[in-house]
């Protein structure tokens, strides 16, 4: 299994400039502000499937001051780290009419995080966080952490990789791709 930490910034479209597409407008400020967003990644190592925990750091631009309150996704105060998502990944469909549709699934080009989210649990990422993560280490998390979230990986590798819908159907040519059947 491959291990990664990656880490998307915060942004502070309040007293910042905007970094969007398309950018906030003079009076819209509508992006608000947001802390950085940790991210840690397990990919198996045939890079079919992945699993990303997501955990919102509670640090933000240093643009915002002092006085603003800091809410992070979860709505609680400024320097708190909470689990927001946890979703496995993978470049396979498991509901057949996904193969309907005539979309192949993501080539090994496409990084694995932007491929289909199989399964994904927002209290389940709350959960994790709670019994693994260790605040005091940031996004330098311990072996034991790593160890846990590759237990959660497997088992939802496993249940995946059961129900792989391109294993079992395939588009039907003999209708225009309007249906799917048994391989």
């Amino acid at each position: 299994m491959k291990r990664e930490t990656t880490t998307d910034p915060g942004h502070d479209c309040i007293y910042g400039k905007c970094r969007f597409k398309p950018p906030c407008t003079d009076g819209w400020r509508g992006h608000g502000i947001s802390c950085d967003t940790w991210h840690f990644h397990i990919a198996a190592d045939d890079d079919l499937t992945g699993l990303c925990l997501q955990i919102r750091s509670g640090v933000f631009p240093s643009t915002i001051p002092d006085s603003h309150w800091k809410p992070d996704a979860t709505g609680v105060g400024v320097g708190t780290s909470e689990g927001t998502d946890l979703s496995l990944y993978a470049r396979f469909f498991i509901d057949p009419d996904d193969i309907k549709s005539g979309t192949p699934a993501a080539p090994a080009s496409t990084p694995l995080w932007e491929c289909e989210r199989v399964f994904s649990t927002g209290l389940g990422a709350v959960e994790f966080a709670a019994e693994h993560f260790d605040k005091n280490m940031r996004n330098e998390q311990p072996e034991s952490f790593w160890q846990a979230l590759e237990k959660k990986f497997i088992e939802w590798d496993k249940d995946a990789r059961s129900q792989r819908a391109d294993d079992e159907w395939q588009r039907c040519n003999s209708c225009d791709g309007r249906g799917i059947v048994r391989k």
